[in-house]
């Protein structure tokens, strides 16, 4: 089948990286509450289900900016409404939210924001990526679904868990179906499409988005780090998080020290060269833990 081939190659970034042994880790942070009335895989899984679900909420709604297909739109006010409800079941038995307070392209576990960070850069590249990058999301959070039908989890849950996997059943569909009917990503345009800008690339290799402790400073990189395009990165903190890090560049080499307790969110761009390129931009979360010291 033609939408079956096609959906093949960059789409599997999600089925593979979703699937990794990394991503289902996840787990409580330290200290935190559990529910106690639902067994300890229940509570990972839907642990688990919620970054899954906020993921594919990011990732669509930076597609929906990327193309001019209606379908991103919806599948992101879908993923919304998934998300608000394993919330709901989150917090009816007690466990802890790994998404709570993170906005769109945050995540606290590296893997998962490399993951994020991926597939957005893929699903970039055209159309056709695009739908590819949805198809393998759909499908990953399809197997984490029956997975969750065939264990022993409460009744609530269970019913939240047959739903979703219509929706997404559904929504797998529906982006296979407008797969067929769209030019796969490694066919060469005929022309460049009209106002659509050149992405630029860069070999970022800033720490890694996670936790660390006050007072740690973190690289973001060891020397200038330039375009494909030629244009120079600048690292900067969000307006935002400026008490909690600051970020220095000296001889080329940029860091971030974190400064106080919070959230530090840095930013590295590049403006367009031209007209015909689109800016650069790469963004590392740091949830800072600890004390601030005097002085």
């Amino acid at each position: 089948m033609a939408g079956s081939s096609r959906s093949r190659g960059k789409g599997w970034l999600w089925a593979v990286a979703l699937l990794s042994g990394a991503f289902l880790a996840l787990g409580v942070p330290s200290g935190a509450a559990v529910g106690a009335t639902i067994a300890p895989e229940a509570v990972s899984a839907l642990q688990t289900l919620a970054v899954r679900e906020k993921l594919a909420h990011d990732a669509y709604a930076m597609f929906t900016a990327q193309t001019t297909l209606p379908i991103f739109g919806n599948l992101t006010d879908g993923e919304s409404q998934h998300l608000t409800t394993v919330r709901a079941l989150l917090s009816k038995h007690g466990i802890v939210d790994l998404t709570a307070g993170d906005e769109i392209g945050d995540f606290d576990d590296a893997t998962v924001k490399a993951t994020y960070d991926a597939a957005v850069v893929a699903g970039s590249v055209s159309t056709a990526a695009a739908l590819q990058q949805g198809i393998g999301m759909e499908r990953a959070l399809s197997t984490q679904l029956a997975g969750m039908l065939t264990s022993d989890v409460p009744k609530d849950v269970r019913q939240v868990a047959t739903n979703l996997l219509d929706a997404t059943g559904n929504h797998l569909a529906a982006l296979e179906q407008i797969l067929v009917a769209t030019p796969p990503a490694s066919d060469p345009p005929t022309a460049d499409p009209p106002g659509i800008a050149r992405v630029q690339t860069a070999q970022v290799r800033a720490q890694v988005s996670g936790r660390y402790r006050v007072g740690e400073r973190l690289t973001l990189s060891p020397s200038p780090v330039k375009t494909d395009a030629g244009v120079t990165l600048r690292w900067r903190v969000t307006k935002e998080t400026r008490a909690t890090c600051t970020v220095r560049t000296h001889n080329g080499a940029s860091t971030v020290l974190l400064r106080a307790p919070g959230r530090c969110v840095v930013v590295g761009y590049a403006p367009a060269p031209s007209p015909e390129y689109a800016p650069f931009t790469v963004t590392r979360t740091y949830r800072v833990m600890g004390r601030a010291t005097s002085g």
